[in-house]
């Protein structure tokens, strides 16, 4: 099911201080921003599992995420 991200669900994010455990980026306001955001709210408190990200290309997340987890970055060739 999708779902649209709310300009209030963003904010509270940025508001969190969340992303400051991310790599900084040289884009602002750019939709890659939000889908980080949002996909790193939902996936920074796992320890201890696998995660995979299919197609990443150059990852901004998985850094932030290999802390504490088996990661993987599978590009397509």
């Amino acid at each position: 099911m999708y779902r649209f991200v709310t300009k209030k669900e963003y904010w509270d994010i940025e508001d969190s201080g969340l992303l400051a455990q991310l790599p900084p980026t040289n884009y602002a306001w750019h939709l890659k921003h939000i889908q980080d955001a949002v996909a790193y709210k939902y996936l920074h408190q796992l320890k201890g599992k696998t995660i995979a990200e299919a197609g990443g290309g150059s990852s901004r997340l998985l850094p932030a995420l290999a802390r504490h987890n088996s990661c993987y970055n599978i590009r397509y060739l």
